[in-house]
């Protein structure tokens, strides 16, 4: 018994994760993008060499399109033009950097247009920093779309899903593009059909979250796909449903946020100011306080430079149309050191667990949340020192265990079963 319970405890300690204070992080207004328009949605954005580079995009329904690229250092806080692809009227589009290069591709020329009208494009192009020049790659082997998640894992793309053809089809197709062979090969499907999902990716595994799935509804789904095994696999809910938001990873989380809960907008649509972690130990979503100072977007560009995440620009149709030229800088801290020391002191068994589960902390006036997987709140409970919490009212499953301290929130996944 001895032994089984320090091998829970082992196990927990191990997988503690760390919420920061809100006072450790805020967003810092930078320098808006220098451009050729107003603003811009539905932007093709990459960082390389410390730098973050914003390319084409979409103005609006009568200022059409801006064709320029930019280049941000947040070193001396300016932008600076660079050179764009061949075809710079480009929206909706994918942008990737692997090595020393940066890769722009698909979207769609005179997005969302009528006259002339939108064309899908199928491109992919590399961009060579240094000599601040483009070289034409192999094309998509597949139909042009716009919308597609992308995210890199172990040196190659993964370009998921999007929306293609004259009827607008939600593709649930995967192909991994090789920079070393300059090849696309197409994997295993996502089980569902998918665009304007967020793409991110850790070393072992790439994710993508929310987006308009085929049968046209916004959802919240989160998948993570393991590229040795060729597999997808649901991992929970976001907070709520979003598509065409951002998402960036800083150490061990990814945050995701902005976008809207309806296609393109609109007098009911909700677009999000907030962002939300996900827990990349132990797959979880959870809300955070770092909300976007400026209003919810669609399309918005993102990148990290140095531990700190850049996010900005972006598109918004509601009462009138509004595109965004702005940027905004979060500093996370993510690891908080007095936290760090605080989580040592917690002991938490059995877990998993049956009838019930003990906390122990030498602080005062502590208080613990269990949660569901969505984020809801099922009891809280405050106490001194220790407690011991029943648990047989709730249902065997995988549940989170909210840990509040005063210098931040530690959360763990548990598990209930019963006898």
């Amino acid at each position: 018994m001895i032994k089984q319970f320090l091998f829970s405890l082992l196990i927990f300690q191990s997988m503690l994760t760390i919420v920061p204070n809100a006072s450790a992080a805020q967003w810092i207004k930078k320098a808006d993008i220098t451009q050729s328009a107003i603003g811009r949605g539905a932007a093709q954005s990459f960082v390389l060499n410390n730098k973050m580079y914003v390319l084409g995009g979409y103005v609006g329904f009568s200022a059409g399109y801006t064709p320029d690229m930019m280049m941000y250092d947040p070193a001396n806080d300016t932008w600076t033009s660079k050179t764009p692809p061949a075809e710079a009227n480009r929206s909706a589009g994918i942008a990737f950097s692997i090595g020393n290069k940066a890769y722009v591709g698909l979207g769609s020329k005179n997005f969302l247009s009528f006259s002339p009208g939108a064309t899908l494009l199928t491109d992919l192009n590399e961009y060579d920093a240094t000599s601040n020049t483009w070289t034409s790659k192999a094309s998509f082997p597949d139909s042009g779309r716009t919308g597609s998640a992308v995210f890199v894992l172990n040196n190659k793309a993964y370009v998921v899903g999007g929306k293609k053809g004259i009827n607008a089809i939600e593709c649930k197709d995967v192909w991994e593009y090789n920079p070393g062979s300059n090849t696309w090969t197409k994997k295993n499907d996502l089980p569902i059909g998918i665009t304007g999902a967020a793409g991110f990716a850790t070393n072992s595994f790439g994710y993508i979250v929310g987006g308009i799935d085929e049968s046209n509804s916004v959802t919240s789904a989160t998948y993570e796909y393991n590229a040795s095994a060729d597999t997808w696999t649901l991992k929970g809910s976001f907070l709520g449903p979003v598509q065409s938001a951002t998402a960036f990873v800083i150490g061990n989380y990814a945050y995701c946020g902005l976008g809207s809960d309806k296609d393109l907008g609109g007098s009911n649509a909700l677009f999000s100011t907030s962002f939300a972690k996900f827990d990349l130990t132990n797959k979880i979503w959870s809300p955070t306080t770092y909300n976007f100072p400026n209003p919810g977007r669609l399309w918005p560009v993102s990148g990290v430079i140095n531990g700190k995440a850049y996010a900005g620009a972006g598109y918004k149709f509601q009462s009138g149309e509004f595109a965004y030229k702005d940027l905004y800088e979060l500093n996370l801290n993510p690891t908080d050191i007095a936290e760090v020391q605080n989580q040592n002191k917690w002991l938490i068994y059995p877990n998993p667990a049956s009838k019930f589960i003990h906390l122990e902390y030498p602080g005062k006036a502590v208080k613990a949340e269990l949660m569901d997987l969505s984020g809801r709140s099922l009891q809280s409970i405050t106490f001194d020192h220790q407690c011991t919490w029943k648990l047989e009212n709730y249902s065997a499953g995988s549940y989170i265990l909210r840990l509040h301290t005063a210098n931040g929130t530690i959360l763990r996944k548990i598990e209930i079963f019963h006898e």
